[in-house]
């Protein structure tokens, strides 16, 4: 079966690069119909900010002109177009294709854009555009003949948000790149100086501040020769808030770090004791379970992130992962946890690998699709 991958998708993005893969292990030829559209986080901020601009509508008419042209040419060799994320625009051009071809359309909504810029608070600056997003959402769900979501918590907003019913939806969880993502050699902590990494986004629903507090608070055990080291890596709006309260509490044991390749990313991972998850409070952190924690799994690293609905049902406490509450005190006492405990790290690193090859893999993935992908064509 051939399938077409439609949109303008980000096309380096962690969650289509998976989807890309999981559908080849399935045994699936897949034909990308793709042209590049949204730039990168400033610049999709500020068109929901500032509206969008003539120039843009040009890029728009131009960029839905050469996938219609595209799409044309591959009709008669696919059998079944799913359209990546962002797909939340490309959706009607897809729909319009897919039903003059008769092929089945299926839509990775994976998150919602109108809630990202409600937590971004982008709907104090432009309500309007905000207001039209929901209803671009509101109406694309209804026209693919599946939805892909990651969570069954984000499943359950999608069916109370949008009114959509939840036979329409099937999950695949968010995976990881498991070629680049996996096991290297680790260096054993010394039993002084413990590493821990967060790499990321510096936003709200990431609670990025969160750590920089768990730092301050464990920074006072230095005088007891413990000794905890944190490397923040990435970017974004938060990123100078956490500098100034590093810069407030003085803190010596914080590092920042600009984005990096993948390849240097995995090996600071590697040398990583602890690797930090999520711990905002926002509707979008409590409902997903972010990309880099299966990413640390995948490499069997012990990790912390914090306590949600999505968490709960996915992992087991202590077993697969440590969950906190979603506070700088929680945090730290999780991070002295693992200190304390060599066997404890030992363990969860163990089983950490065993959860994501038994259920988050990219193999396992492409069985989920495979599945998926013969319900709707059969």
């Amino acid at each position: 079966m051939r399938i077409c991958y439609f949109g303008t998708y980000r096309k380096d993005y962690s969650r289509n690069v998976i989807m890309i893969t999981s559908l080849k292990k399935a045994g699936f030829e897949v034909i990308e119909c793709h042209e590049p559209l949204w730039g990168d986080i400033e610049h999709r901020v500020n068109l929901v900010k500032y509206g969008p601009s003539f120039s843009f509508i040009k890029d728009v008419i131009r960029v839905y002109s050469k996938l219609f042209i595209k799409f044309y040419r591959l009709r008669k060799s696919i059998d079944l177009v799913i359209v990546g994320y962002p797909g939340q625009f490309d959706i009607f051009l897809a729909w319009f294709l897919a039903r003059i071809t008769k092929k089945p359309l299926i839509l990775d909504f994976f998150m919602s854009i109108y809630l990202i810029s409600k937590e971004r608070r982008l709907d104090k600056r432009n309500p309007l555009i905000v207001s039209l997003l929901r209803l671009i959402e509101f109406i694309g769900l209804r026209l693919p003949d599946m939805v892909i979501q990651d969570t069954n918590e984000y499943k359950k907003w999608c069916v109370v948000q949008y009114k959509l019913s939840s036979n329409k939806i099937r999950l695949v969880p968010t995976s990881a790149d498991d070629i680049f993502y996996k096991e290297r050699k680790r260096i054993k902590f010394n039993g002084n100086e413990m590493t821990v990494v967060y790499y990321g986004t510096f936003i709200p629903n990431h609670g990025t501040t969160i750590i920089i507090e768990a730092a301050n608070i464990l920074s006072h055990y230095k005088q007891k020769n413990i000794n905890i080291k944190f490397i923040m890596i990435g970017s974004g709006p938060d990123l100078q808030l956490c500098k100034d309260l590093v810069k407030k509490y003085q803190l010596k044991n914080v590092n920042f770090i600009d984005w990096m390749a993948k390849e240097d990313l995995i090996e600071y991972i590697s040398l990583a004791d602890i690797c930090l998850g999520a711990f905002g409070s926002t509707p979008q952190s409590l409902m997903t379970i972010h990309n880099k924690i299966y990413e640390c799994l995948a490499m069997g690293k012990p990790v912390i992130t914090g306590i949600s609905p999505a968490t709960n049902e996915t992992f087991n406490n202590f077993e697969d992962i440590i969950l906190c509450q979603r506070n700088s005190k929680s945090l730290a006492e999780a991070i002295l946890t693992l200190y304390f405990n060599p066997d404890l790290r030992e363990k969860l690193s163990k089983n950490a690998q065993k959860l994501f090859a038994e259920k988050f893999s990219t193999s396992q993935i492409s069985n989920l699709l495979f599945r998926y992908i013969n319900e709707i064509t059969k």
